[in-house]
Order: structure tokens, then sequence, then C-alpha cells
């Protein structure tokens, strides 16, 4: 049997240094001294979901907020219109995208525009504008609160995205999909219905995801999920090993500014990443190296300093400089790595900027930003999520 590696050296272009061996999580998670550590337990990890709410706190107020829950995965935009707009010069960049939301995120709605076509809505970690029609209205605060009571197992979407098949009473609705991170409320099978989609099921997860009725307020439908699809029961365990894993799966997808084309940019390549364990960070590359972590300040280091301090840092910190964050992989010898959804930079010094546009793997010091430095020149901040 040819070796999956050597096709790997014929079929996929690499960017320099990286060997086809390095495209696979389980390279990086034989570097691990304990890749199998539980870093954080989920009580630690919403303590520290505390303390980066307070930090991303902003004092917004308004004079009447009503509450929802997103029902469809959709675009935050900083305007309500669907316009594209591209005012650096880059056409693949909607600069009035936000960000993406994901289906059961809880929001505040601080008002409306175009006649209820729009609502502006705030997040845990922003606010702009939302289709209306992506939104369940709660009829109450206590509904809303009672919305984001999570069961004591949530199922965490842990794929890079998940489609569902489509419903046998339903054929023409599209069928139902989230991306990775996606928390839903699990219904233990003793208390869960005996049909979903007029099937008398087995081997599936069953979930209630909110849904949003003629009138706009939110109700809850029950879907089957397959136990062969790749989610998990309750938040992954943090280990190395597993966010190793996890940022792998992101490999190789679009770069999407404000996840346009449904995917993602380099902070919420993280975000999407460490969702899976319970993190709620923060949503701009800016707002994460300042998020409430260990931190090292490499911009005061020597090389040799800098690159000691990344020998000892845990796989999956982050790594920014201004405008851009990259997931620490590990080093190879006197090499070191990352991972990172990128629109464009040089790949190999010397050469022309290049619109990358796609979450790669590559080699820090030989990676440069379009001012002609190097990746690992220009790092202002180490972060390690313990």
């Amino acid at each position: 049997m040819i070796q999956a590696n050597y096709l790997k050296t014929i079929y996929v272009r690499t960017a320099p240094c990286v060997t086809p061996s390095m495209l696979s999580a389980d390279y990086w998670i034989a570097k691990c001294e304990k890749p199998d550590t539980v870093i954080l337990s989920p009580e630690e990890i919403f303590e520290q979901n505390r303390h980066i709410s307070e930090q991303l706190s902003s004092g917004e107020t308004a004079t009447e907020i009503q509450y929802g829950i997103c029902c469809t995965e959709s675009a935050v935009r900083c305007l309500p219109t669907t316009e594209i707009r591209t005012e650096s010069g880059d056409p693949y960049s909607d600069e009035n995208r936000f960000s993406g939301i994901l289906v059961n995120e809880p929001v505040q709605i601080l008002g409306s525009a175009e006649n209820g076509r729009w609502y502006h809505i705030r997040t845990y970690y922003g606010s702009g504008w939302i289709l209306s029609d992506h939104i369940a209205r709660c009829r109450n605060l206590q509904e809303w609160l009672d919305a984001q009571s999570q069961p004591e197992v949530p199922l965490v979407v842990t794929a890079g995205w998940l489609t569902l098949q489509t419903e046998r009473t339903a054929p023409q609705k599209e069928p139902a999909s989230y991306s990775m991170g996606t928390c839903l409320r699990l219904i233990p099978a003793v208390q869960a219905p005996k049909t979903v989609d007029d099937r008398f099921y087995f081997d599936n997860y069953v979930v209630q995801v909110p849904s949003r009725n003629p009138e706009g307020y939110l109700t809850w439908e029950y879907k089957l999920i397959p136990v062969s699809e790749d989610v998990h029961p309750g938040w992954l365990p943090y280990t190395s090993r597993n966010v190793l894993r996890q940022i792998f799966k992101l490999q190789g997808t679009v770069y999407g500014w404000g996840d346009t084309y449904r995917s993602h940019d380099c902070s919420s390549y993280a975000m999407a990443v460490y969702r899976c364990f319970g993190f709620r960070l923060a949503r701009n590359s800016s707002d994460q190296i300042k998020m409430p972590f260990p931190s090292a300040n490499l911009q005061q280091m020597s090389s040799r300093e800098k690159t000691a301090a990344l020998s000892h840092a845990l796989p999956g910190s982050i790594l920014g400089f201004r405008g851009h964050i990259v997931l620490y992989l590990g080093h190879e010898k006197d090499r070191y790595y990352g991972i990172s959804a990128t629109g464009r930079c040089i790949p190999c010094r010397g050469e022309q900027p290049v619109s990358a546009g796609t979450a790669f793997l590559c080699e820090l010091e030989t990676t440069c930003r379009r001012n002609g430095c190097s990746w690992l020149s220009e790092f202002q901040t180490l972060l390690e999520l313990k």
C-alpha cells in the first residue's frame, strides 16, 4: 500500500519548510509530553469565561431591551444591509460583516430597522445587525434565561461542519446544519419522545433546537443526530490531544473575513476550536490577546528568549501581532510552527505577497507579513489558555 505521506508529496501543496507528515494532528500530539493531562476543568473554564465577559462588557445601554435566541446560523453585520463592502480593495473580504453567530446563541435585541427586517443585537462578544427572521424572540427575560440554562450534558458539535440528513416528514426543508462549537440541548433517552421525524429511532441522540413560530417567538423542536456523527455528549476534555485534533479539523478550509463563506478568519478559528471545551473567547484578535490568561510580552524578548518561551508553550496557545493571531502547534528542532486562517501573506521571505485565503500550517520564521518581516519576529504576545 502506498503511504499517505508519500501521496501528499505529490498531490498536496504545502508551505515552505512543512513536510507532509506535519499535516496530521498525530504528528504534533506525539511531541507532547502529557497529551492527555486535563489543563482546566469545566468549572475552571466557566470561571475564566466570567472574567472574559467582564473584560468585554461594553457598557452599551438601550432604553428598551428584548431578548432572543439565534435559530439559524447567520451573519452579524456592521450595518443593516446585505450589501458587500470592500473598501480595502480585497474582493473576498466583506467588511460589513462583523461575525458569524451559531445556532442557540442568546442575544439581546437593542432595536430594529427597515420595519423590523433587521434587529440590532448584542452578543457576549459584541453587537451588530442581523436579519430578524434568524432570531426567535423570547416572551420575557425569564424565558430567555431558561433557554440558556444548559442540561448537565449538552451535545457539542465537534465536526468542522455538521449537516443532518433530509427529514422524511419535511423533505422540502433544507437540512439543518451546524458549525464547530455549536452547543445543543441533549435530551436523555428516557425523557425523549418515542418518535421523532415519524421514526421509532435507534442509535441517535435526541436534541432540542430553537425555532421560530409564525409570530416570531421562540419554540423548540426535536431533531435526531446519529451517534456516528462527529459530536460529543458534554464538553470535550480540555487536553492538548483534543485541542490539536480540533485545530486540524479546520485545516485547509477557506479564509472568511467575519465568517464569510460560512468559514473562519483567524480569530473565529480560535473561537470555534475552544468553544468545544466550553470556552467563550473574545471575537477579535485585538481582544483575544488581552484575555485574562497567562501571557508573555514577546516584544521585549530577544530571539533566544522568544524561542525558549515557545519551546515550552502549550499546543494551541495564541500568538498575536496587530490584526492577526496564529494557533501555535510546536517545534521541530530550531523551527517553530503554527496554523492560522490567513487572507494575504508572503509564504517565503523575499517572495511577493499572495492571497492564501486558507487555514494552513506554516513555519513561523519563513512566513512573512506583507511588510516583509517574519511572523515570528513580529509576534507581540504569547497567550496560554491555562
